[in-house]
């Protein structure tokens, strides 16, 4: 799942991505054909980074630091978060089946809902949860 939050309070888009599981740098540079050490492929490996080390992974978070404080993941994200209950109820459907859910504040202008969206779901492929 791939889903497009709008712009937060800091004016970023923000997205929730949730994998099946996690992919590795190489396979994203090869899924979005671009070779290591080019232009492009500088700017999908700092992707990979702002997403993959860099960005909240929202179900271990909840797992690790607040499930003994809200007693569902649809609370924690409701009060953490403070979304909606159709965003929360999107995202509280998939955790069972994914290894990772996170909150991705993308930091190029290009990953925007339009492009962005697309973007995503190709680099990460059949990975993600659908």
């Amino acid at each position: 799942m791939v889903l497009f939050l709008g712009r937060n309070e800091k004016q970023r888009e923000a997205f929730v991505i949730s994998l099946r599981r996690t992919v590795s740098e190489s396979v994203a540079l090869r899924r979005a054909k671009v070779q290591r050490g080019t232009y492009a492929g500088d700017l999908v490996s700092r992707f990979y980074d702002s997403l993959f080390r860099r960005s909240l992974e929202l179900k271990s978070d909840y797992v690790k630091y607040f499930a003994g404080e809200y007693s569902t993941f649809d609370t924690y994200l409701r009060r953490q978060f403070l979304w909606a209950p159709e965003v929360t109820n999107q995202v509280t459907a998939v955790f069972d089946r994914s290894q990772a859910i996170f909150y991705f504040e993308p930091t190029y202008s290009f990953i925007d809902e339009e492009y962005g969206q697309s973007f995503i779901e190709r680099v990460l492929g059949r990975n993600v949860t659908e």
